[in-house]
């Protein structure tokens, strides 16, 4: 008997962060299960990439060019694949809105 275990491609990133050095909620980063790949960019307001990953434990401080970033909303876009993935090339993409308040 086979049995095959179906798998969600489920992946979460909050929707908002504190990077005030307190302890909590001071990075920003994309959690997920049976993450194989991801590449993980956010964009100001005005469109402008300010923050780029490719590593899964990857996480943003907060810190823009050396500066911690202003207050405001931020776009994240993620491609990601995951360990069940059909090919090793399909990807999924999400977009979604964060809050950098400090």
């Amino acid at each position: 008997i086979e049995v095959n275990k179906v798998f969600e491609n489920s992946i979460f990133f909050p929707n908002s962060f504190t990077p005030n050095n307190d302890g909590i909620n001071d990075a920003f980063m994309v959690y997920a299960e049976n993450l194989k790949s991801i590449e993980m960019k956010i964009f100001d307001r005005w469109g402008q990439l300010i923050f780029k990953t490719i590593d899964i434990t990857d996480s943003w401080n907060g810190i823009y060019e050396n500066k911690p970033a202003i207050n405001g909303v931020y776009v994240c876009v993620v491609d990601f694949a995951t360990i069940c993935s059909s090919a090793d090339d399909k990807k999924e993409h999400r977009v979604g809105y964060l809050l950098l308040e400090r």
